[in-house]
């Protein structure tokens, strides 16, 4: 190997190596996780629930508590896949006033039918 090509061979390491380090990664993932609003430091979780695999897309998520303020939603896929989700809020903006919008929807939508387990949290102020 000529010394040429050893620099640059060294250099295009280092550079890999430090992306990796300041975490800028090159390779893109899909979408496996999303989140709406601002998660309060001192929050709670209101509801959680999952949408099994294998269910048909889209889907619809209610929160069933009781009027309450919602600050933030956050779902997450339990494994990897190629294959991402999107999230949408159907009603209200976070964080939703009790008396304003009481439940929040929260569409979920994707391939056909979900290839992993999707958690979705409601987080209350």
């Amino acid at each position: 190997m000529c010394p040429k090509n050893r620099y640059l061979l060294a250099v295009a390491l280092l550079l890999l190596g430090l992306g990796a380090v300041l975490g800028l990664n090159p390779v893109t993932a899909p979408a496996l996780s999303s989140f709406v609003g601002a998660k309060p430091p001192a929050g709670t979780l209101c509801y959680l629930t999952t949408v099994r695999k294998g269910t048909s897309s889209p889907v619809t998520i209610a929160n069933p508590t009781p009027p309450t303020v919602v600050a933030y939603v956050q779902t997450a896929a339990d494994r990897f896949s190629k294959v991402s989700y999107r999230m949408l809020l159907v009603n209200g903006v976070l964080p939703a006033a009790p008396a304003s919008v009481p439940i929040i929807l929260t569409t979920l939508g994707g391939k056909s039918v979900f290839p992993y387990n999707i958690v979705v949290e409601y987080w209350c102020a």
